[in-house]
């Protein structure tokens, strides 16, 4: 058993580490990134490994909250947490390439989604602020469990919370950086101009911002409150 996890590691190191050093060069050189980026228009093992580190990331960012209102973290949740979180990023970066379409972009939907392992990395920064306010979120999501009012009950929690108010300062400066990264990258994949970068960027943040409304809060919400179900 030993043996066949140490042949698993051994052969996926030097992808993490390809991976590893393209994250650094996104971060330092993104606009010339991007732009090599563009001709990874196919399944790229590097980026995929940077993507599930990000969305394990997450995931175990997530646990104390989850934690905190009596979910056991057993293998099975947390198998679905990691699962679902690398469901988004897809989900995320998609919604960049879609957005890239409206101004007829060139870029594939594989670069834009490869790309956009790269620059989640804000999100992880993103989650990190909001941990403060993740409790009562989570407290708000698992009353709502009970009485079927998801939005209304999470959003009062929220709003009366000053920590929460906090938090939401810290994610508005990484939310920034998100936009800046996300405009690079619409950018450097699909040969925009700067106008057309931005203009699709935002288009790409519209289209984000309904797959989490529509999408992601209610695929969490119906996990937690299934896991709290089984208590």
């Amino acid at each position: 058993m030993s043996d066949g996890i140490f042949s698993v590691i051994k052969s996926v190191f030097p992808t993490f580490v390809a991976g590893a050093k393209d994250l650094q060069r996104s971060i330092i050189t993104p606009t010339e990134f991007f732009k090599d980026m563009k001709l990874r228009n196919y399944w790229c093992a590097q980026a995929s490994l940077i993507g599930l580190v990000m969305a394990v990331a997450l995931s175990l960012l997530s646990f104390p909250s989850l934690k905190g209102i009596g979910i056991e973290l057993s293998k099975d949740f947390v198998s679905v947490m990691v699962v679902l979180n690398c469901m988004f990023l897809i989900l995320y970066g998609a919604c960049f390439w879609f957005g890239a379409r409206f101004m007829f972009g060139k870029g594939s939907l594989f670069s834009t989604i490869n790309s956009f392992f790269y620059i989640s990395i804000c999100l992880v920064f993103m989650k990190i602020a909001e941990m403060p306010a993740l409790g009562s979120r989570m407290t708000a999501i698992a009353h709502s469990c009970e009485l079927g009012e998801f939005g209304a009950n999470v959003t009062a929690a929220i709003s009366a919370s000053s920590v929460s108010r906090t938090s939401n300062f810290l994610i508005g400066v990484f939310y920034l950086a998100f936009t800046v990264c996300s405009v690079k990258l619409q950018r450097g994949v699909n040969d925009f101009g700067i106008v057309r970068g931005m203009v699709s960027a935002i288009f790409g943040m519209i289209f984000l911002s309904l797959a989490v409304i529509y999408i992601q809060e209610p695929a969490v919400y119906a996990v937690v409150c299934g896991y709290l179900g089984e208590k």
